[in-house]
């Protein structure tokens, strides 16, 4: 008997499954040719490492390929695993080590390795990979209960998860599962609140108010695009993590007060006319892998001391309330202040009023000006910093110095 039409668009919808869903990995699709082929690749000598490959594990592994953007099938991945080199093996690891792409690498072949039924002898491989891209035992740990959770579907696994969280891993890497969970962009347990919105309209007033309603030890918030027009506020909490974050800025800073800890990782903050973040009573604050662009706090002044602290993008109102504040590898482009008034009163710790240790940050035409356009005049007090911070690493272009006591 023939096959019917029907049989035919069933056969069509199988065969092109990875097309219509793949699962994306930017990072990946961004590579070179060499790590994006060898981490293919690797994944195929995982697969052929049980010498048979069940059906689900060659779809999920196809939706991966197909999320790499790269030319080859699946299949010819499959048959590159078969002639493996050692060196092969060896040379990818070297590479792979130094990338955070090893974490996505590690989830993926969890993902392909337990989606069906789980294979000791793949699960061993796996292990020996990781040692070779030295993850740690915690790291491992982290991205397999994640790696579980994605598979079980499972919110409530989800959530306890980021109890283990290990600092290292960045959530990024687990995005691009995320759409199979958790069903609304926001959950909790007793311990933790996640805010993980899909899409811009799931950022509502509404969304904020309800993160501050909810009376959890610890916030995350990852992924998030916020126009700073509301007043974004964490008061009383133990943790607030800031992950993947974009902030415009609106009529208000981002405001911390009262907590024990505070994590602000690969975010963007632009556009900000008012301070950027404003801190009061905090242990310790981490500012890591951001980037501030066009953050000029206006004000205006026309009598007082002259030279004053001005703490443009970092500011707390008592800095002796913050234990520990950390800035890394992050940016400061075309930051500090303009006084909206014509007049000749200066300021000084234009980026932070709060003594800092900085290592590892590019700063780029930061500068207070005193009326629009014209810039403070040179003198031991036009600083970024306070006195006693510390800079280790750092590049400095066309900006003022550092803190008073390296003039």
């Amino acid at each position: 008997m023939e096959k019917s039409k029907i049989d035919f668009l069933c056969e069509y919808l199988e065969q092109n499954t990875a097309k219509q869903y793949p699962i994306a990995n930017a990072e990946l699709a961004e590579s070179s040719d060499y790590i994006k082929n060898g981490y293919l690749k690797m994944l195929a000598v995982v697969m052929q490492q049980s010498g048979n490959i069940l059906k689900t594990q060659l779809e999920v592994f196809r939706r991966i390929v197909e999320g790499a953007k790269v030319e080859n099938a699946a299949e010819d991945y499959l048959r590159m695993a078969l002639d493996i080199e050692i060196e092969d093996y060896i040379n990818f690891c070297l590479e792979c080590k130094e990338l955070k792409l090893k974490y996505r690498w590690v989830l993926d072949a969890i993902i392909i390795t337990c989606v069906q039924e789980k294979i000791e002898g793949q699960l061993a491989l796996i292990a020996h990979f990781c040692e070779s891209y030295e993850v740690s035992k915690e790291e491992l740990r982290y991205i397999a209960a994640m790696a579980k959770a994605i598979l079980c579907m499972n919110e409530s696994d989800y959530i306890t998860t980021y109890e283990i969280k290990e600092d290292t891993v960045p959530d990024v890497i687990f995005s691009d599962y995320m759409y199979l969970m958790p069903k609304s962009c926001m959950c909790s347990n007793a311990n933790i609140t996640i805010f993980r919105p899909t899409c811009q309209e799931d950022v509502t007033v509404q969304a904020l108010e309800k993160i501050n309603e909810i009376d959890t030890p610890c916030i995350k918030i990852i992924g998030a695009e916020i126009m700073n027009n509301y007043n974004l506020e964490f008061c009383n909490r133990e943790k607030v993590i800031l992950e993947d974050c974009r902030f415009t800025g609106g009529g208000y800073p981002i405001r911390f007060l009262d907590c024990e800890h505070v994590i602000i990782q690969n975010c963007k903050f632009a556009e900000f006319t008012t301070r950027t973040i404003y801190i009061e009573d905090i242990s310790d604050i981490l500012i890591d892998g951001c980037e501030f662009s066009n953050c000029m706090v206006r004000y205006s002044r026309t009598n007082g001391d002259t030279w004053k602290s001005l703490g443009g993008v970092i500011y707390s109102g008592k800095p002796k309330s913050i234990k520990r504040l950390n800035l890394m590898d992050s940016k400061f482009l075309s930051c500090g202040g303009i006084n909206s008034y014509h007049c000749y009163y200066y300021a000084s710790e234009i980026i932070s009023n709060k003594r800092c240790y900085v290592c590892n940050c590019q700063f780029d035409n930061c500068w207070n000006f005193h009326a629009y356009d014209e810039k403070d005049p040179k003198d031991r007090r036009r600083t970024m910093f306070p006195e006693g911070s510390a800079a280790e690493n750092c590049s400095f272009e066309n900006s003022a110095a550092f803190c008073e006591s390296v003039q």
